[in-house]
């Protein structure tokens, strides 16, 4: 296990570069939207969980189990989002990673298999190249930054349309592509992206889902910048949609 400190200088929010008054109004909208957040999978827990229990005996076995899958669902979002809570605080101090050589065919397929299950109605594709690529990175955090990614493309495209997924190698570093086919983003909506607190205006993507806190892609950068890569987003062929793209050193 080794630390590796981030580099998000021109990310986090900060009394010289930025007004009193702006960080008030930036940290009053993120608590306000966390504190939705935060309830809404709370919500979901105790509503199943007051149904089971008081209507243990009435339901079906398929009813039991879809209502435990939804609990299950909430809990694992509210999970993450106490998670990105904490991680959010200690990515200026840096973070410990354990970086090894993985090959992202597997770490593309488990961030499939969950993003799957998290947005079953959605298609995912998957765009893999013949030849291995290896990627020296942190195998969870290298997921969690693909899951959010997918998750991210999920809320803010329409639901009829695909998402894909692909991966290559360009000179020493892997390239992974999340492409959605939502509105595209003008430069400075992607250019705000990656702040802490960052959002989009809810008319951004009209037939998406809108939800967050606003740290997720914060926490992304983090992420990949402490695995030395890069990371953004620009518009989809012909400006069609949105492609948010990282890179990883290659592993050897």
């Amino acid at each position: 296990m080794i630390r590796m400190n981030d580099t998000l200088t021109d990310t986090v929010p900060t009394p010289l570069g930025q007004s009193l008054s702006d960080l008030i109004v930036d940290h009053t909208e993120f608590f306000s939207t966390l504190s939705h957040e935060l309830r809404s999978p709370l919500a979901a827990i105790k509503g199943f969980s007051q149904t089971l229990v008081v209507h243990w005996h009435d339901l079906s076995e398929e009813r039991k189990l879809d209502y435990l899958e939804h609990v299950l669902r909430a809990t694992t979002r509210l999970e993450r989002l106490v998670g990105d809570i904490s991680l959010s605080a200690r990515l200026v101090d840096g973070v410990d990673l354990a970086p090894a050589s993985l090959p992202l065919a597997e770490i593309m397929d488990q961030a499939l298999i969950e993003a799957r299950s998290l947005y079953p109605q959605r298609v995912f594709l998957l765009e893999a190249p013949a030849e291995e690529v290896r990627a020296l990175a942190d195998r969870e955090r290298l997921l969690q930054v693909l899951i959010n990614l997918l998750e991210n493309a999920a809320k803010y495209s329409p639901v009829a349309e695909p998402i894909a997924l692909a991966w290559q190698a360009e000179g020493s570093m892997a390239r992974a592509e999340i492409r959605d086919s939502g509105l595209s983003l003008s430069q400075a909506e992607q250019a705000s992206l990656f702040r802490r607190y960052g959002r989009l205006p809810s008319n951004s993507h009209a037939g998406g889902n809108q939800s967050g806190s606003g740290l997720g892609l914060y926490i992304c950068k983090g992420l990949i910048e402490a695995m030395h890569g890069s990371i953004g987003t620009a518009a989809g062929p012909e400006g069609q949609g949105n492609v948010f793209w990282f890179t990883v050193p290659l592993a050897g």
